[in-house]
């Protein structure tokens, strides 16, 4: 019920788009054993825009994870996030900084498919573009809070009635973004984005999978014609060590 309803809200939150933008994205996943039931989660995304011409986000995110069950892990962390911005026709850099906090459960469906749920919370610190000196810089921030529900599977291509640890697979996942305080500085409303992501990949090994996909990226803006669908072509690596 709860997927099919936030795949009818990216459906139906597209239809209203008035903007439609084409970007590259490049992503690794890491977690890394630590010792006991303790792992360092990293990953590092890079973001075109201007359908692939320029760089518009480079996304470093670091935390601690905790093993809290079979089939549940507890996560905080902190993430440095340079965006390309704009303002009087200069343009450049600026970060924001963000304190995340998640739970993921890892429900499954069979021997080989599970279907993981994340739940994840975010405090952000958004820089407020400002103009000195003729250049772009921010010197104040605006403080939000965003809650994003997760999730994801994997479909193995092949099956030998064994636990899925090499060969071929479709990826399928959505995301759901809301905002939980200070959306009156944002874009008024509690809704944000919506992503939906459709791939192929490969399992190297139990550590190791590439993939390249399709994501569908909704996001809501304060005025209904800047809305906007984003139309992204990713490669992403993920490894677990």
């Amino acid at each position: 019920m709860i997927t099919t309803g936030l795949l009818l809200l990216c459906i139906c939150s597209a239809a209203l788009a008035q903007t439609s933008f084409h970007s590259g994205w490049l992503a690794s996943f890491n977690t890394i054993k630590l010792s006991g039931k303790w792992s360092l989660h990293a990953d590092f995304q890079f973001r075109s825009t201007d359908s692939y011409a320029k760089w518009q986000t480079i996304l470093l995110r670091t935390g601690i994870n905790y093993q809290a069950g079979k089939r549940s892990i507890i996560t905080a962390g902190y993430a440095y996030i340079p965006n390309r911005a704009g303002l009087s026709g200069q343009y450049g850099l600026l970060a924001e900084h963000r304190l995340w906090q998640q739970f993921i459960y890892n429900q499954a469906l069979s021997k080989r498919i599970s279907l993981q749920h994340r739940l994840r919370f975010e405090e952000r610190w958004i820089p407020v573009p400002k103009i000195a000196n003729g250049n772009l810089g921010s010197d104040d921030n605006i403080f939000a809070t965003r809650l994003r529900y997760f999730f994801r599977t994997i479909l193995p291509w092949h099956n030998d009635g064994k636990a899925f640890t090499k060969g071929f697979f479709t990826g399928i996942q959505n995301e759901l973004f809301l905002h939980t305080s200070n959306k009156q500085k944002l874009n008024g409303r509690t809704f944000d984005q919506n992503r939906l992501y459709f791939s192929a990949g490969y399992r190297l090994s139990k550590q190791f999978d590439v993939e390249a996909g399709y994501l569908w990226q909704y996001s809501d803006r304060r005025q209904p014609s800047a809305n906007s669908h984003n139309h992204v072509a990713q490669l992403a690596f993920y490894s677990r060590l």
